[in-house]
């Protein structure tokens, strides 16, 4: 998918990260009215994409397997290219990501119910 539009016609762009296409669907339809959305399976092409493409919105499962997501926001909000972009990470009903890892991180929010996620875009992004 390429994001490369005139200003005055594209959406807002966001990439979300999850290990369920399942849940993945689910997301991007929520968030496809307001946002240009790219799907990333796996964490390690989402840091190569992240390197040559900025998105207005990361929407990242705190439970991706072999990925620290604090590590990941740290990564993120330290980078004066991204700095500035929001991070939704959201919790499934197996796991919990660590607040008070997280909570350090300006731009990084935490919802633990995926059926927000399009409204928590919204507001961040406005």
């Amino acid at each position: 998918m390429n994001w490369e539009k005139k200003a005055s016609d594209r959406k807002k762009r966001a990439v979300v990260i999850d290990d369920s296409s399942p849940r993945i669907e689910t997301i991007s339809q929520g968030l496809a009215e307001e946002f240009s959305v790219r799907t990333v399976s796996s964490p390690f092409k989402l840091l190569s994409m992240l390197c040559t493409e900025k998105p207005d919105l990361i929407v990242l499962n705190s439970s991706v397997p072999w990925f620290s997501t604090s590590h990941f926001c740290c990564a993120v909000t330290n980078n004066g290219l991204l700095a500035d972009t929001p991070i939704v990470l959201f919790n499934t009903e197996n796991t919990s990501v660590n607040r008070e890892n997280i909570g350090e991180f300006r731009n990084c929010h935490i919802i633990d119910d995926t059926g927000v996620i399009s409204e928590t875009a919204r507001r961040l992004v406005s």
